[in-house]
């Protein structure tokens, strides 16, 4: 087609030319315009009009002008056919006189000319009037025709063709109008350059016309070529076309305005064809084509021209290929099929011809696979009467494989109707798959094996119907339909298939196999995305499918796809090991990690969970629950992957569950919402969640539980929950954490009747001591302490973290109330903390930590107030009344209340109010004491009343300190108003007695001195032992006060001196905080400072500070002197108060120094930037020039394509051309960010950062700079070795041309090796014409070594850029050469001219007689 557009535009040109000569043989020129328009009609057969003015110059030259003329269609007087801006002709004045006009010149310039083709195939130029050449057309010469910068329009509606050709430039020559003909001449198609070249004989006689045209397309080193002859008289044609093109893709997509083929197909093409043709049939005979190494055939066809009556033409066509590549081909009827669609898909055949193919190939290639290639493929078929039929259809495929089809393709109503039997017999199927496209691998041996398949296809434009599926391998069995209706909002398919038994994981990767569940249901997920993009109603079902190594019977699925959603009404299955499962859901969004499910209903019963579970690595925690022999549960599932809602009810044995709210899966299952549990034995049901408690009649028990929970298998909040466990009722919130074997339970809990024993594990002890309680009790009777082992080993897994109240609490018959408490229990150790409850009007509060790592040991602190002291005694000595509080801080080991006592280690405080003691009578001691002159008598007084009546005292207290049982009294004080009791002494409990000695100081009489007495033995009965010596003895002491009186007043001053130290120490740390403050700011500045008189200014003030700390710490050192005086003291001061005034200025020193140094910073960045950027320059700059010098020099030896096709020096220069266009962005950011930091020259810390960062990109500037350099030197050194190599070539290319010039001058070159070579090969070729001046020679392209026919015509195609301007690299590799492109195609045949012949100084020359193969060269500029 683009060569007929060619030939038509040529011959406008012509016969608007010859129209236009003939107008300028009539001498009359305005006055005559009709009369020329009629000549010119007469001539050409079109009508013409002259819009403009006509003028004609005799001299120097005679000169014929016209300006905006018109060629309009006879047919149609509105059509405009062409419209030239300017006309120029040199006529001869003699040829004028003459009436034989001889025109030397004629130009058209600025020429428009439309070219159209109607619904009948008929041009609008065609000249339907004109059949023959009149004498006048053979008198008329048209030696040069010159058309300049015209625009061709070419439009065929019915093909949907439609382009411009733009600045068409052509010299055309002529002996006559009738001929012969010479044309030279180029234009631009879609920015693309075309040369053009024809030439024509003489059609002023009766013989053969030769032809010869070429079309060339330099940029993928394309040509179209005929060569043949023209007989007029016969209307017969023969000849040979052939072409070629190294880049055909591009070239193809050129010609064809569409992007038929991809860059992958941009691989040399040859053809060639014989032609000939006579008024019965068109012969193409050797039809050979070698596309690289995608197709290689040769072939025939017969076309013939009329047909008989009531019947269609019949074309008979046989080829044989070699090799055929259908990727190509399918890329084209791709394109063609979107073609078809876009005009409707209306299929209406009306070819009036018929079709008798046979065609062979011994492979053909059908995708990128290294199977996907058919053997020995044969295809019969035939188009009779707009049907086709495909009758024979054979393949050998990849894996021993035969394919079988055969169809046919009717049109009815308008569409294409078509019916394909297909048969598929494979002994070995996956190489078969994998030959079409597909990427599979086989997992397991011996699979897909002795396949068979058949199936019928029918269809049209609406739908496809896949019938009769039959299907066997691998001893399974699938049979079914499927179908597609195809809808203008999305296809709809159709799948019913049945097997028998199904093995998915003789076919899936193994990898695939080992991932957990949410990964394998994610894959599977995944790999059904493309539902998203299908509609589609599937019905499935398997006997038998075995998938991840599970067997199911009876698997069923039901779905439909549509608009993205997937309703899933069943998929059931039985017999997962042991579990029946049922489900039916819709799901959306699928194609994402999002996809969601909308009312997922399930049933799953199983006797074998747990095996479920674990096969297919269900994320669930690995509980025991799911052991249950007998397991159910059933409920609605709305959401995604990760979350949603669930209402579901389970059984579990004994266990019963209802959940409602939301649930999450992530690494661990989450969940939010309300769960009722309902379990016969707590204990058993907390080990089989994740517990490990020993179960024991505190654990064990019913629980009814119900309450909202949040959070994972891992990690979980419970709240407004209440638990009835056993008959105590607990209520609270809380949060539970499961580890490996262990929980964290933090919670806010209440009960309204807790029974300790129900918390504890209780180890009765069978070695209980007795207490006779029959023996004398004078004061304590000896306690029965209760000797039951505390056992802690189900708290062992247990972090606790609970704040705990109880309305009552209950141990071994003992009450509390109104407890309150914080447990925390970790790593073995129970704390119990804020510990408060209430016990017969008694207050207990405190802390205890129990750490039952090995042995329990006890330690905390407790207080017992408002203990009623009343009747606590013996028959002696005791408590009467009066209250009492007990603070206790212990730690001893102890599983025991009798190992608390007994053991107990710590101290004990206590206060007593309002005591009133029985056993001591103080007020009848001192009552005798005030009547006594004398000492007889006084042990026996003392004695008694150390043994009966009463003493008040208003409050007393005191302080044990205890060891292992052992209580020790200290600082133990009982006062009243007449007396004062000091008691120090021993009570060891585990054996029950007592040591203590008791000093009485009695108020009356004045300067009585005490006396003492001591309780010794058992606790119950104590021995009485008295001592009064002291009272007896007075003496004078008046010296001893004397002496007291002066340590004192010495002990004063000592304290007044060290207390003004450690003012003036308070004062030095002062002085030392300030100074060392400005340590940071010091530091930091000289770091970033760059100048060295800053960063000395800044290090003298460091070395100040250091010489202050150092006299700073000297003066701290003498605080610690035994003797220091007040004159140390003043020094401190003094120099204290020096330095603060020093350091008065301090701030705004540094503070001015700093401001200096930044700004100066900041300045030296702006300074440094531009000499970069001077250095970037310069570089670039060198690089160029180095660049044209290395052009100039590779120019000199004709391979400056080597410079230009090298790919490393496309990559260098690309990487600096990135360089430099990196640094002059870095610039750009540098000098703006300075712009921007000028304007914050006030605010120094921010001018600062912006310096620091401005310092940084100037640091990746210096360092592109290097990168430059680099490239650079790379560069100059790989076009060095390019120069040195090519240089060798040419100096040899030199040499071998000047043997050659020799040899054709009869002259041989001294080497005897030249003269042989000159012997065998007497008639070796001319070399080529050396390039004009300032012409740049690239690579000569022969497309004969690539030519099928050796024997065919030789053509070389060489291409020469215009001018002598000498671009850079960037140009050279990143630009296609513009401009006009103007050029010869030389031809020369084997037949001479006859002697007078005339030449001319074109590159084709004349041609008479029968046509002989021809040779040359096409040069094209």
């Amino acid at each position: 087609m683009f060569k007929k557009i060619i030939l038509i535009f040529l011959g406008i040109c012509l016969v608007a030319g010859g129209g236009l000569t003939a107008y300028v043989s009539m001498m009359d020129w305005n006055t005559h315009r009709q009369k020329i328009a009629d000549k010119f009609s007469e001539i050409t057969g079109k009508k013409i009009e002259f819009s403009g003015p006509i003028s004609v110059e005799l001299l120097p030259q005679p000169t014929l002008s016209a300006k905006n003329v018109k060629i309009i269609n006879p047919n149609r007087s509105s059509e405009v056919l062409a419209t030239i801006d300017n006309l120029n002709t040199e006529v001869s004045l003699q040829s004028l006189l003459k009436g034989a006009p001889d025109i030397r010149s004629l130009s058209l310039i600025g020429a428009e000319v439309w070219v159209n083709v109607d619904d009948q195939g008929a041009v609008n130029w065609k000249n339907y009037s004109k059949t023959s050449f009149s004498d006048s057309d053979k008198n008329t010469r048209l030696q040069s025709l010159n058309i300049q910068n015209a625009l061709v329009h070419f439009e065929n509606p019915t093909e949907n063709i439609k382009f411009d050709l733009s600045q068409f430039n052509a010299d055309i020559q002529a002996e006559t109008l009738a001929g012969p003909y010479r044309l030279d001449g180029n234009f631009i198609k879609n920015q693309d350059h075309f040369g053009l070249a024809l030439s024509l004989g003489s059609f002023s006689g009766l013989s053969d016309v030769p032809v010869n045209f070429a079309i060339t397309h330099p940029k993928s080193e394309s040509f179209l070529r005929f060569d043949g002859v023209y007989m007029p008289n016969e209307q017969y044609y023969k000849g040979d076309f052939s072409g070629g093109s190294k880049q055909t893709a591009d070239f193809a997509n050129v010609l064809t305005d569409m992007q038929i083929l991809d860059n992958v197909y941009n691989v040399p093409l040859q053809f060639s064809v014989g032609i000939e043709t006579d008024d019965k049939q068109i012969k193409l005979s050797s039809f050979i084509i070698k596309y690289d190494n995608l197709m290689e055939g040769s072939g025939n066809m017969v076309i013939p021209l009329h047909a008989e009556q009531g019947k269609n033409r019949t074309v008979s066509l046989k080829y044989q290929l070699v090799n055929l590549d259908l990727r190509p081909l399918l890329s084209i009827l791709k394109a063609e099929y979107k073609n078809f669609k876009a005009k409707g898909s209306v299929y209406k055949p009306d070819l009036n011809i018929n079709i008798d193919a046979d065609i062979s190939s011994e492979r053909v290639v059908l995708n990128n696979s290294d199977t996907g290639a058919l053997e020995s493929v044969s295809l019969k078929g035939s188009w009779i009467d707009n049907t086709l039929s495909l009758d024979e259809f054979y393949a050998a495929c990849a894996g021993n494989t035969v394919l079988t089809m055969e169809g046919s393709l009717v049109e009815e109503k308008k569409s294409p109707q078509y019916f394909v039997k297909v048969s598929v017999d494979s002994k070995d199927f996956l190489p078969f798959l994998n030959s079409l496209g597909l990427k599979l691998q086989s997992y397991t041996q011996a699979t897909y094996r002795n396949a068979a398949a058949s199936f019928n296809l029918s269809g049209n434009n609406n739908a496809v119907s896949v019938n009769d599926i039959k299907f066997a391998m691998d001893k399974m069995n699938i049979g079914g339909v499927a179908g597609v209706t195809f809808k203008d909002k999305g296809n709809f398919y159709e799948l019913h298939l049945n097997s028998d038994k199904l093995n998915l994981d003789n076919y899936l990767p193994e990898n695939e196999k080992e991932q957990n569940f949410m990964g394998n249901l994610k894959s599977d997920i995944q790999s059904l995305s493309f539902l998203k993009w299908l509609n589609i109603n599937a019905d499935l079902h398997s006997d038998n499918l075995t998938f991840r190594k599970n067997s199911l019977n009876n698997v069923t699925l039901k779905a439909e796809a549509k608009n993205g959603i997937v309703h899933v009404t069943e998929l059931s299955g039985e017999d997962l090991l042991n579990t029946n499962f049922k489900l039916n859901t819709e799901v959306n969004n699928l194609g994402s990690l999002d996809i969601g499910f909308k009312d997922l209903n399930f049933d799953i019963r199983s006797s074998n969970m747990s095996e479920v579970k674990n096969s297919l690595k269900l994320p669930w925690p690995d509980w025991k629950i799911f052991k249950a022999a007998d397991f159910e549960a059933s409920g609605t599932y709305n959401g995604n992957l990760h979350e949603g809602t669930l209402k579901a009810k389970g059984i579990a044995d004994e266990v019963k569950l209802e959940y409602d709210g939301l649930v999450k899966q992530d690494e661990n299952f989450g969940f939010d919402g309300k769960l009722d549990i309902k379990t016969t034995n707590f204990g058993e049901f907390a080990n089989n969640v994740g517990g490990s408690f020993k179960l024991t009649p505190a654990t064990r028990g019913a629980l009814n539980c119900n309450g909202f929970l949040s959070g994972d298998s891992q990690n979980w909040k419970f709240d407004q929950t209440s638990c009835l466990w056993g008959i105590v009722t607990y209520q609270g919130s809380g949060e539970v954490t499961v580890g490996k074997n262990t929980y964290k339970v933090a919670a806010d809990l209440s009960a309204d009747d807790l029974n300790l024993e129900n918390l504890l594990e209780i180890q009765t002890s069978k070695n209980v001591p007795a207490i006779n309680r029959q023996q004398e009790n004078n004061f304590l009777q000896r306690p029965n302490l209760n000797a039951d082992t505390f056992i802690f080993d189900i708290y062992r897994n247990l972090y606790l973290d609970i704040n705990l109240t109880a309305a009552k609490v209950s141990y071994q018959g003992n009450s509390f109330k109104d407890l309150s408490v914080k447990i925390l229990n970790s790593e073995n150790v129970m704390q119990l903390n804020n510990l408060n409850m209430t016990a017969d009007n008694q207050k207990i509060n405190g802390n205890l930590l129990i750490n039952y790592i090995q042995d329990t040991i006890v330690k905390g602190n407790l207080q017992v107030s408002d203990i009623d002291l009343a009747n606590a005694g013996g028959s002696v000595y005791g408590f009467a009344s009066g209250t009492m509080t007990l603070t206790g801080n212990f730690e001893m080991p102890a599983a025991s209340v009798s190992d608390f006592v007994n053991n107990y280690t710590g101290s004990i405080s206590f206060k007593a109010d309002d005591v009133k003691v029985y056993g001591f009578n103080f007020a009848a001691i001192e009552e005798d004491l005030a009547k006594r002159q004398y000492s007889k008598g006084l042990f026996q007084v003392i004695r008694d009343n150390l043994q009966s009546g009463e003493t008040k005292f208003p409050e007393f207290s005191g302080k044990i300190n205890a060891e292992r049982g052992s209580w020790k009294f200290e600082n133990f004080v009982m006062q009243n108003d007449s007396a004062q009791l000091d008691v120090n002494g021993l009570v060891n409990f585990s054996d029950w007695k007592m040591n203590s000695d008791f000093t009485v100081t009695l108020s009356e009489p004045e300067n009585i001195p005490p006396f003492t007495f001591s309780l010794s033995g058992l606790i119950n009965k104590p021995a009485l032992d008295i001592n009064v010596e002291s009272v007896a003895r007075k003496y004078d002491a008046h010296w001893e006060e004397l002496e007291a009186a002066e340590q004192a007043r010495k002990a004063e001053q000592t304290r007044i001196l060290n207390q003004n130290m450690a003012e003036a120490q308070n004062y030095v740390t002062s002085v030392s905080s300030s100074v060392n403050g400005y340590i940071p700011q010091l530091e930091e500045h000289q770091k970033n400072s760059d100048d060295e008189i800053y960063t000395a200014k800044y290090q003298q003030k460091l070395d100040r500070i250091a010489e202050i700390n150092k006299t700073l710490d000297n003066m701290k050192g003498k605080a610690h002197l035994p003797d220091f005086t007040a004159d140390d003291v003043s020094g401190i001061n003094t120099y204290c108060a020096e330095v603060e005034q020093e350091l008065q200025n301090w701030q705004d020193d540094i503070d001015n120094d700093y401001k200096t140094d930044v700004t100066a910073r900041f300045a030296r960045i702006g300074e440094d930037v531009e000499n970069y950027d001077k250095k970037r320059a310069e570089l670039v700059a060198d690089y160029q020039k180095m660049l044209q010098e290395k052009f100039d020099s590779l120019l000199k030896i004709e391979a400056t394509q080597f410079m230009m096709q090298n790919e490393d020096i496309k990559n260098y220069q690309t990487s600096l051309n990135e360089q430099n266009d990196a640094q002059n962005a870095q610039y750009d950011v540098i000098s703006q960010k300075i712009d921007e930091a000028k304007a914050l020259q006030d605010n120094i810390p921010v001018l600062e950062q912006k310096t620091a960062e401005l310092r940084r990109l100037l640091q990746a500037y210096a360092d592109n700079n290097k990168t430059m350099k680099g490239l650079y030197k790379s560069t100059s050194a790989l076009l060095d070795d390019i120069i040195s190599e090519q240089q060798k070539i040419y100096e040899e290319k030199k040499r071998k041309q000047k043997e050659q010039e020799m040899l054709e001058n009869g002259e041989f070159p001294d080497s005897d090796e030249n003269t042989d070579k000159a012997k065998d090969n007497p008639q070796a070729p001319v070399p080529a014409a050396e390039t004009q001046p300032n012409e740049q020679a690239l690579p000569v392209v022969d497309v004969k070594q690539n030519h099928i026919d050796d024997g065919a015509l030789e053509q070389t195609v060489k291409i020469q850029p215009q001018g002598n301007n000498r671009p850079t690299l960037r140009k050279i590799t990143e630009e296609t050469s513009g401009g006009s492109v103007s050029g010869t195609i030389k031809k020369s045949y084997e037949e001479k001219v006859q002697s007078g012949a005339q030449t001319s100084g074109g590159l084709l020359k004349e041609a008479e007689g029968a046509m002989q193969k021809p040779s040359g060269t096409i040069v094209v500029k």
